[in-house]
This record gives C-alpha cells, structure tokens and sequence, in this order.
C-alpha cells in the first residue's frame, strides 16, 4: 500500500528502537554475537517479502545472541511487514534495551501504531523519528497524513509542504496538500494542488487512485463539472476496484448526475466490500425509493436500524 500505506492514507509511521551490534566483551557465559551475513540474509528476504524465512533466521539468531539489537530490530520490522503490530513493538522494545534506534526503525514504529488505529502515539513517534532525521520525506509525508486524520489541518499542510521540499512532485504529497487547503477553506489552491497531484501521479512509477478519486470527488463537490467528476472517479476505480470509497464516491457522483441505476450499483459494492460502513445502508435505501422500489428501500432501513439497536452505546459505529 504504498498508496495505501495511507491513504491513507490515507497514511502513517513511527515508535521505539533500532540496530547496533552487541558491544559486551567476549565472556564465556556470554553467547557469542550473530553475525552480520544470517541478518543482511533476513534483511533481504524481508524486503523481497520472504517474512516468514526472514523470520526463522532472525529467530535462530536471537537464540545465539538474545542481546542482538540488530536481530530484534528487524524481527520487528517483519512483524510490522506481517501484520502484527503488537508482536513488532515488543521486538523494537527489546532493541532499545542493547542500543539507540534509528529514524528509520521509529517511523516503522510509529506505523505500528498506525495499525493499532492509535493517532496520538503514532504523531509522537513520527515527529520522534524527524528529531533523528530530518530529511527524509516518507516521514514527512506520513506525520502529514496523521495530523490530516486528526483533523490538524494546518499542520497537515505544513507537514505536506516538507515532503514537497524534499521530493518535489510526490504526488501524495500533493494530494495531502490539497485535501488539507480544502479543510482550512482555500478551495482554489486546493483544485492547484489536486490537478498537480493528478499529473505527477500519471507520471509516477507507482501510481494511486488517491489523487484521481480525491480529484473527482472535489470536482463533484465544488463545481458543476460532474461528466469530468465521474470520469477521474471511473480512472481511480480502474486502479483500485476495492476501494469502497472510490465505489461510494462514484455512486453520489452518479447520483447527482440522475443515473440512479448506476448508483445504486456503485453504492452496492460498496456495501459489498465495507459492510460495517453502515451508514451506507441508509443512502442506497434513498436511492431505492426514488427508484420506487419501496420494499428494498425497508430492507435498507432495517439492517441500519437492528445494527443501531444492538450497537446503541458505541455511536462512533453508527456514525461511519
């Protein structure tokens, strides 16, 4: 998800520790330190996306040296690449202990925290990770879209412009950039930025439905230009058909143009592929009644309102 490493995301990146070999002399009650060549092969097969055999030798390396600081650190970075948050954190922990982390090591960290939807912890270890080094733009680009989700607008943008400094034409970058114009009220610099994010996009060698679907949607927000709207929304669908907010962006999109066939379509799948979004139930069942078709319409409301009566004390699942 280097697209989806955010959009999030939006998103995100950052928390405890990182590498240095173990320096305690030679002791024979001591186990003799893991050499570099088993940690350089975990590294690789790590990044070529071998977790599990990446893991196994990390795994034998600790045993040899439970004070590896290095072998913990990446431990936790294959944690972190597997999905388990949690288990990574205890790995960076465990490196602290034997040395001082890394930038690098504090912006994985800092996504950890991502995964574990914690916005205060993960700002804290990004901006921790920007103490380290300053130059990097992921880290940039990552604090931005956490101050973004935390509705810190001008942060975001301040966060967005840094990346932009060190990696002019990142188009998520842009993208960020002008989604955080559009939160503090600067619609025209936003649509500057959103039709940068657009071009760069279609030049990057890693393109995302980012840009064309938050591009569309501002289209279909701001101007009259709806045929233009669904047209950017249909490229960012073709690159990303999973996307239940691309498929809902899509379905008010054609909803405002009078198409209410192809919304109730484009509202489905989203349904489809998001089903705890189930405030989504409540817009197709508007769209099945101006279709007339009444009975749906009832269908709609009820699964909204028996998933209202049995999760009435958390309102943050009704609200989303």
């Amino acid at each position: 998800m280097e697209s989806k490493e955010f959009a999030a995301a939006v998103l995100l990146v950052v928390a405890h520790l990182f590498l240095q070999a173990d320096r305690a002399p030679a002791q024979a009650s001591v186990p003799a330190a893991c050499n570099s060549a088993p940690l350089d092969r975990a590294q690789t097969l790590s990044q070529a996306g071998e977790q599990e055999e990446a893991a196994r030798i990390l795994v034998e390396c600790i045993k040899k040296d439970p004070r590896s600081e290095r072998a913990h650190a990446l431990l936790g970075m294959v944690k972190y690449r597997e999905g388990h948050p949690d288990q990574s954190l205890d790995e960076y922990s465990l490196a602290a202990k034997s040395g001082t982390l890394g930038a690098d090591d504090l912006r994985i960290v800092a996504l950890d925290y991502v995964q574990l939807h914690d916005l205060p912890a993960t700002e804290r270890w990004l901006k921790a990770s920007i103490a380290r080094n300053a130059t990097d733009w992921r880290t940039w680009r990552y604090l931005g879209g956490v101050e973004y989700s935390e509705e810190h607008s001008v942060e975001a943008a301040k966060a967005f412009e840094q990346c932009l400094r060190l990696d002019p034409d990142n188009a998520l970058a842009e993208d960020g950039l002008a989604r955080s114009l559009e939160a503090v009220g600067q619609p025209e610099k936003a649509g500057d930025e959103y039709r940068l994010a657009v071009l760069h996009n279609g030049r990057s060698a890693t393109p995302s439905s980012l840009p064309l679907m938050h591009y569309g949607s501002y289209l279909r927000r701001t101007t009259s230009h709806i045929a233009e709207a669904i047209d950017y929304l249909q490229q960012a669908k073709q690159f990303d058909d999973k996307d239940w907010e691309v498929h809902a962006e899509l379905g008010q999109a054609y909803d405002d143009s009078g198409n209410l066939k192809s919304s109730q379509a484009e509202y489905q799948n989203a349904i489809a592929l998001a089903p705890d979004r189930i405030r989504l139930h409540i817009i197709l069942s508007r769209i099945y009644q101006r279709e007339g078709l009444k009975d749906k319409a009832a269908a709609e409301i009820k699964l909204y309102q028996d998933f209202a009566s049995t999760n009435s004390k958390n309102r943050g699942l009704l609200d989303k």
